[in-house]
């Protein structure tokens, strides 16, 4: 119900100071009893409504018969005031079709298929929630997420089809104003690279790891991307493709207590530039690391290094790496979420920074030690020593915050270090946009 002229101009006789929460009102100043009775008639039939255009919503009295609070006025949309005695339900009357009531950027003329909530557009993406509603006004409900990555092959270094076996299916440009922006194979400091086996789009990698999400998913490796049954794998525990190479500027993240590598190898990266849409305030991504140099390269300089770099880096990220764990340790074999590893290695681990020329605080194997076991491992080929060596974090998920409309950089790196021994291999897939506000923190991935 619309507000009369009358009644918003008898709402500006009212002085209120609202608190910080809606439902009450601390202090209200009133010019005079008539005019206290002559606003309160003419916004008798305006009670109840909620907020339109830039005002804030119509608050009640603070107690039982107080009068209500004057909702803000903005847009085109209604001024609104809430019921007396703690507040009554809140409506919203978008206005005029041509103009932006909730500057989401859209009108109704425009496609807007609720103009009262700036999380409801058709650059928003669809949210499942308790309180389903048609967030990217395509007239469907909580429809499941688009794949779009069914046939991809194997041996495709086309970027943009890796961004499809990620899970990312919406380009901008098109008539689309977000998603991917570009994508690139490059090197792991952002120059220009060629990508050849150490890249792959997997439908699986071993016997047990299958993509989070579609049919494929990604493959990154100092080695080959491969498994054991696909096409062209390494075939034992080292392979170069590449050679020497450059990591990132602040790069390798130091370890406290390790030694550093200052030689670099075999480093491939995927780099992409997105778009956030108009309701996201977070993103996620899952991804699963393998190497050959747990147990025996622990805390030496042989630590192969997997990071997911932003730029521009959002709060809490290091030198704009946001996968890592809890202590802040890189992904690595020095990485605090390393669970399946075969028991056998136990006397193998840090064993060369035990025996190093310089050596250091070199730390205890973890209690308990391979609590998952080397069940992911089967078929990835970093089981092919059957005993000790190999390791894998097993599915972990990495979030991040971002602001709408947000453009930003994300580079997936991998690289070896002080040699070309002994490879790791990195499969990422089900990156998502999040609706709630996300923090940095890389954990165990749901299955």
């Amino acid at each position: 119900m619309r507000c009369p002229a009358r009644a918003v101009e008898y709402a500006s006789l009212l002085s209120l100071e609202l608190p910080q929460g809606p439902g009450s009102v601390t202090d209200v100043r009133l010019l005079t009893s008539h005019h206290l009775l002559t606003a309160a008639l003419a916004l008798g039939g305006c009670a109840g409504q909620g907020a339109a255009g830039r005002g804030s919503a119509g608050a009640g009295g603070a107690a039982a018969g107080g009068a209500g609070g004057v909702g803000g006025a903005g847009g085109d949309g209604v001024l609104t005031v809430g019921s007396g005695g703690g507040g009554g339900s809140q409506t919203c009357d978008p206005g005029l079709p041509s103009v932006d009531d909730d500057l989401d950027g859209f009108t109704e003329d425009q496609g807007d298929c609720n103009d009262c909530d700036p999380n409801a557009n058709p650059d928003a993406i669809e949210v499942e929630s308790k309180n389903p509603q048609d967030e990217d006004c395509d007239g469907l409900i909580d429809e499941p997420a688009e794949s779009c990555d069914a046939g991809l092959a194997i041996d495709s270094l086309d970027a943009v089809e890796a961004a499809r076996a990620l899970g990312l299916c919406r380009d901008v440009g098109a008539g689309q104003s977000w998603g991917l922006v570009s994508a690139a194979y490059v090197n792991a400091d952002g120059s220009p690279g060629t990508p050849s086996l150490n890249v792959g789009l997997l439908p699986k990698f071993g016997d047990y790891n299958l993509p989070k999400e579609g049919d494929t998913m990604v493959g990154l490796s100092s080695g080959h991307a491969r498994d054991s049954s696909q096409p062209e794998p390494c075939g034992g525990p080292t392979c170069t493709p590449k050679g020497p190479g450059v990591v990132p500027v602040a790069f390798p993240q130091v370890v406290p207590g390790c030694d550093t590598a200052t030689n670099f190898y075999d480093d491939v990266a995927l780099q992409l530039v997105l778009k956030a849409p108009t309701n996201a305030h977070g993103y996620a991504f899952d991804f699963a690391f393998f190497s050959w140099e747990f147990p025996v390269f622990v805390c030496t300089a042989f630590n192969d290094q997997f990071v997911a770099l932003v730029d521009p880096a959002p709060p809490q990220a290091l030198q704009g790496n946001i996968s890592f764990d809890s202590l802040g340790n890189p992904v690595s074999v020095n990485l605090g979420l390393l669970p399946n590893c075969y028991p056998d290695g136990y006397d193998l681990f840090a064993y060369t920074c035990l025996g190093g020329p310089t050596p250091s605080p070199c730390p205890a194997p973890p209690s308990p030690y391979c609590p998952g076991g080397p069940g992911v491992l089967s078929g990835t080929g970093v089981d092919l020593a059957m005993t000790e060596s190999g390791a894998s974090t097993g599915w972990l998920s990495t979030t991040a915050p971002v602001s709408p409309n947000d453009i930003f950089n994300i580079r997936f790196a991998l690289w070896d270090a002080a040699d070309s021994q002994l490879d790791s291999t990195v499969i990422l897939d089900r990156f998502r946009w999040l609706a709630t506000p996300a923090t940095v923190e890389t954990v165990p991935s749901p299955n």
